[in-house]
């Protein structure tokens, strides 16, 4: 049971973080602002403009052409119309100019009862490619928009015996969007939803395309250099 509760522990301790950036990110409004405004304005004296960003608000510590990002997450799915499930995944890549994300992604779900057939066991393995676009990635919390582009594969075994084993294989499409939100330079947490699609003919023990495909909800880390 305890092995049971690290991932929805862990997307919980990921949210919690993302709504205290969130909530640290709002300006603070006060009657003492006015006064302060007022006397800086009197005692102003001509300066250069400024030119330097600000570096509390910023992913990396300066631009760069290409930057390499890697980072763990988790996805709550709905199987079926109506089984909740959770993969846990992770990849690693490239960043363009800060805005074109380029990875590779793993993801699995461990083992449980097939749908159509008590006596039968599934397990599910996909790997592919991510593609992202970041969107004012200089900000504290901004959004991306993305897909999942892969292959799924679900293996069904029988229960007791090993040996008697099946692999379905499906192509995976899963568009995405996500709010992305800067906790130190190089280290960001996202947390998304999505909807994955897979084709394929292949169907054994109520398992399908159609079984497997549905919405999901994410989170994760995302670090880079």
């Amino acid at each position: 049971m305890p092995s049971r509760l690290v991932v929805p522990l862990f997307a919980l301790a990921c949210l919690l973080a993302l709504i205290r950036v969130c909530y640290a990110a709002q300006p603070e409004h006060s009657d003492a602002v006015a006064p302060a405004a007022e006397n800086a304005a009197l005692t102003e004296t001509p300066s250069a403009p400024a030119t330097a960003s600000r570096t509390d608000e910023t992913f990396f510590p300066a631009p760069t052409r290409v930057r390499l990002v890697a980072g763990p997450w988790t996805r709550l799915t709905l199987l079926g119309g109506s089984d909740f499930a959770v993969l846990a995944g992770g990849g690693g890549g490239l960043l363009f100019f800060d805005h074109l994300l380029v990875m590779g992604y793993a993801a699995s779900l461990a083992s449980r009862t097939a749908p159509g057939d008590d006596t039968r066991r599934f397990a599910l393995a996909s790997v592919g490619g991510q593609i992202a676009w970041m969107f004012t990635p200089r900000r504290r919390l901004h959004g991306n928009m993305g897909a999942l582009i892969g292959s799924t594969s679900a293996t069904i075994t029988a229960k007791g015996n090993a040996n008697d084993t099946a692999t379905l294989d499906y192509l995976t499409l899963e568009p995405y969007a996500e709010v992305e939100a800067s906790l130190y330079l190089g280290l960001k947490l996202f947390a998304g939803g999505g909807y994955r699609i897979l084709a394929g003919k292949e169907k054994q023990a109520g398992i399908d395309s159609g079984y497997l495909r549905g919405p999901t909800l994410e989170v994760g880390f995302r670090m880079g250099n």
